[in-house]
């Protein structure tokens, strides 16, 4: 499985600010999220600053979960399921 990270990088003073968008399953839904955004607060004013990356394929979402710190979330899932 591949997957593509959005993130928002601009430069705001004297530093870059970078926003984490999210990560999704396709370039397409990359690409749809970014334009969906770019019209918002906060993001209208620097529509050049969107970045779609493409992360490593991924056999197994368990290791994507692991990756990302979401193993937490997953304990719980289980625990209550």
């Amino acid at each position: 499985m591949i997957v593509y990270k959005v993130i928002h990088k601009y430069k705001l003073c004297k530093h870059n600010e970078i926003k984490n968008i999210g990560v999704y399953s396709s370039y397409e839904l990359a690409e749809k999220a970014v334009e969906q955004l770019k019209t918002k607060q906060g993001f209208c004013d620097t529509q050049n600053g969107f970045i779609i990356k493409k992360l490593l394929e991924f056999a197994n979402l368990n290791i994507l979960i692991i990756l990302f710190g979401l193993m937490d979330l997953l304990h719980t899932h289980i625990e209550m399921g």
